[in-house]
This record gives C-alpha cells, structure tokens and sequence, in this order.
C-alpha cells in the first residue's frame, strides 16, 4: 500500500508539473495569439498606407503628364509667336530711312545699332538726326 501511495504522490507531482506545463503554453500560445493580432493589425495599417500612397503616386504622375502636356503646347505656342515677331522683326529692319541731308537711304537696321553705326547716316557720315521715316 505505501508503494500505491508513493506511486500515487509521484503521480500527483508529475501531473502539477504537466499541470504547470500546461497553463504556461496555455499562457504562451495566448500572448503569442495577441501578438499574431497585433502583427496582422500592423500588416493592414502598412497595406493601407502603401495603397494610399500608391493612389497619391498616382495622382501626382496624372498631374504631372498632364502639366508637362500644358507646357509643351505652350513651349510650342511661345516658339510659334516668337517666329512669327522674329519674322517681323527681322522684315522691319530691312525698311530703308531716307536721310533729308543727303538724299540718301539708310536700313533700320543700320540707324538702330549700337555703336557709330546707329549714331551716323551710313552714306556721308553726318549725324543721324537727319533721317525720316
């Protein structure tokens, strides 16, 4: 009877111990259940954030295309005006000014130099002020 009674409080001692295991993992498996959750919560809020920043990514490409195209049609309406005064420009100064002094001609071009040029009448060298459109 007392090896029954041995045996049995052996028992007892291996089954608190299996007991204790067993609350532990318990207690574990939980905590570590907890921190699954909280990793799948921080796992959404990225996947939200990198969603979002995805349609912000994409928005900013539209507008971006979207401002370059604005740009480009303006670079070219610009480049077309400024063909089209640079013409002018250029057709205005091949005029020619007659000089009431001699009676003779000057370009535009000549008389709005800088320098002598602009300052004399190119055929007798006298000052420009004689000069009429």
């Amino acid at each position: 009877l007392k090896q029954y009674i041995v045996k049995a409080q052996q028992a007892d001692v291996k089954a608190k111990e299996y007991r204790e295991k067993n609350e532990n993992s318990l207690k574990e498996i939980s905590k570590l259940v907890q921190e699954k959750q909280i990793l799948i919560e921080q796992v959404n809020q990225m996947t939200k954030q990198i969603e979002n920043a995805k349609e912000d990514f994409e928005s900013t490409r539209t507008n971006y295309d979207i401002h370059l195209k604005e740009m480009t049609n303006l670079t070219i309406n610009l480049q077309e005006k400024f063909d089209i005064k640079s013409k002018d420009y250029n057709h205005l100064l091949t005029h020619r000014v007659y000089c009431v002094k001699c009676c003779k001609w000057n370009t535009v071009d000549w008389l709005i130099k800088e320098g002598k040029n602009g300052e004399r009448c190119k055929t007798a060298n006298h000052t420009s002020g004689y000069n009429f459109f």
